[in-house]
């Protein structure tokens, strides 16, 4: 899963003329260089959740002792909550919201507006889920995730915080809802750090790790 191309970007020039396919499978499964004709396939690395792997108690006892007290300092000072399945126009208003924040700590936008109109749409729907945190006593928006589920699958959309360290508790609840949804068993976080990665790209697959 990916955002769209910005509204003023050349897809044709983005991706060289290539063709391109992208083909995700599941663990245990068979993969074959011969998926279609004259398609290439290159594997990457990411990071699964499986949220059946023992109780929630397991599940925390797995988490760096340095993340579990990270967790409870955020507990401590904001407010989280994973919400999904909503009137389409609270919806909206709730991802221009992390629309806004998002733009704040990227300093620009960098996703079309079309990105967060389907990501309203599939919130409104129950596919999507958002979790953000709020500063107590304020309401102010400190940090939000958003991730996208299907069957027994869910995956990491995007997400953004301007506090550090917020995102391990954000990210803890989005699990502790995805799993009590009683149908979503993998939830992916997205890739792993590959060769020449920048330093902050290996820094947040050590997060997800």
């Amino acid at each position: 899963p990916a955002p769209l191309f910005a509204d003023d970007v050349d897809v044709r020039q983005q991706t060289g003329g290539h063709r391109q396919l992208v083909v995700a499978w599941r663990p245990g499964q068979e993969s074959s260089g011969e998926l279609l004709p004259g398609f290439a396939v290159c594997t990457r690395e990411t990071y699964v959740v499986d949220l059946w792997a023992g109780d929630e108690r397991a599940h925390w006892g797995r988490l760096r002792r340095s993340y579990r007290a990270l967790i409870h300092r955020t507990e401590r000072g904001y407010d989280l909550a994973v919400l999904s399945a909503m009137p389409l126009p609270e919806a909206e208003g709730l991802m221009a919201r992390a629309k806004a924040l998002h733009v704040q700590c990227a300093g620009r936008q960098t996703r079309s507006d079309r990105t967060w109109s389907y990501q309203a749409e599939w919130l409104s729907a129950g596919y999507g889920l958002l979790a953000i945190a709020t500063a107590k006593g304020s309401g102010a928006d400190i940090g939000f995730s958003y991730s996208v589920r299907f069957k027994d699958w869910a995956a990491y959309f995007s997400g953004a915080s301007r506090a550090p360290n917020v995102q391990h508790a954000i990210q803890w609840h989005m699990m502790r809802a995805l799993r009590g949804d009683g149908q979503t068993q993998y939830y992916e976080l997205g890739r792993g750090a590959s060769v020449g990665d920048s330093e902050k790209a290996q820094h947040i697959a050590f997060f997800k790790s």
